[in-house]
């Protein structure tokens, strides 16, 4: 392990499909940070 601070960059097309329409970009991104938010979390051993 190190004592160093990790950064995890999760990146996604969020304007993929959405046609430059505001709504469909923010539900993009909806979806990117619903799937980044349990990796930014910290791991915790049993």
């Amino acid at each position: 392990m190190t004592d160093k601070p990790m950064l995890i960059l999760i990146a996604g097309p969020y304007r993929s499909g959405a046609d430059d329409d505001p709504e469909a970009m923010a539900a993009n991104l909806a979806r990117l940070e619903a799937a980044a938010w349990p990796v930014s979390q910290p791991i915790t051993s049993p």
